[in-house]
């Protein structure tokens, strides 16, 4: 329900758009039950009246449901590694290694539960491509066994899902966590192993690849300066010289 809401830029309108569509039967409104309900929409394109609900299309909006969950996630893994990350640079650049190594931890937490969220992701996507490619080529009872023996042999189960979902979770507060534990007096030894001194040395690297860019642009706006200033220097002495011609014609001809 959600891209749909997207479509039609509100939640009232997609509820709307979708009554129409149910009062002229050509689509119908699923609901997975749970403590967080799921809810989709089964479209009719074609003329006629939308077929009823399978056991598929159920499966399918499980899917989308966790595609969208995956993709949020994501993002949320992703403003958490860049705020991580820019805090350790600060700190590298201030001297504090010690803070900057716990900042390195939490990239590194950030990165593993970016790398589990991505695997499921591609392998829910490749389900839900084989499906598509089933229902767009076949009859649909082809698609429907298509469908059904990619769920098995992707397997990938409703639990499975859940647990990863759970784990993203838990690693997000875990990184919260840190974040408030990091005016602590915890010892740089506690926190160090190899794992972390990667993503340390990753930042040391990318300070001196920023610091080399820095001089590098300073190198190259000095030269276009001089160049510059070399420039306007020629174009004075030749304007020199031609005053100094045209003063000297005007002698002769006195």
């Amino acid at each position: 329900m959600r891209k749909l809401e997207d479509i039609c830029e509100g939640s009232e309108e997609a509820i709307a758009i979708v009554g129409h569509l149910s009062a002229q039967g050509r689509a119908k409104l699923l609901t997975i039950n749970r403590p967080d309900p799921i809810q989709g929409v089964k479209v009719c394109l074609a003329p006629g009246a939308v077929s009823t609900a399978s056991s598929v299309d159920y499966n399918v909006l499980h899917l989308i449901w966790t595609t969208e969950k995956l993709e949020q996630q994501l993002r949320l893994i992703d403003q958490r590694y860049q705020k991580s990350r820019d805090s350790a640079l600060g700190c590298l650049k201030d001297g504090n290694k010690r803070v900057a190594l716990r900042y390195a931890a939490e990239m590194k937490m950030a990165s593993q539960s970016r790398e589990r969220c991505t695997a499921l992701l591609d392998r829910v996507e490749n389900v839900l491509q084989v499906i598509t490619d089933a229902e767009s080529s076949k009859k649909v009872s082809d698609a429907i066994q298509s469908s059904t023996h990619a769920l098995k042999e992707n397997q990938i189960s409703v639990e499975e899902v859940e647990a990863c979902l759970q784990e993203v979770a838990e690693n997000i507060d875990s990184l919260k966590q840190l974040d408030k534990a990091l005016q602590s007096t915890t010892a740089y030894a506690e926190i160090q192993d190899d794992d972390v001194e990667d993503e340390f040395n990753k930042l040391r690297l990318d300070i001196t690849s920023e610091e080399e860019g820095q001089v590098a642009t300073k190198t190259a706006d000095a030269l276009s300066n001089a160049l510059s200033n070399l420039h306007l220097q020629s174009e004075a002495e030749k304007e020199e010289c031609s005053i100094s011609m045209s003063k000297d014609r005007i002698l002769e001809a006195a």
